[in-house]
């Protein structure tokens, strides 16, 4: 498994607030994954499509490494 990266054109500050919201979202089971990067942009609708992609499979990718 290749080690993940963060994604260049977030801060620390605001990568990490988009973890926490992906998290909790997971956590609240009120969504599937088919729908999350939508509901990603909803919340930060400064990220491009293709920038929520980015950011979903890097959580995805350190998730499955905790």
């Amino acid at each position: 498994m290749t080690k993940s990266t963060k994604p260049d054109f977030l801060t620390e500050e605001r990568l990490l607030a988009c973890l926490m919201f992906l998290s909790k979202l997971r956590k609240s089971g009120v969504t599937n994954m088919f729908e999350i990067r939508l509901k990603l942009r909803h919340a930060f609708p400064d990220l491009t499509t293709g920038q929520a992609a980015e950011v979903v499979r890097y959580w995805m990718e350190t998730f499955a490494a905790a």
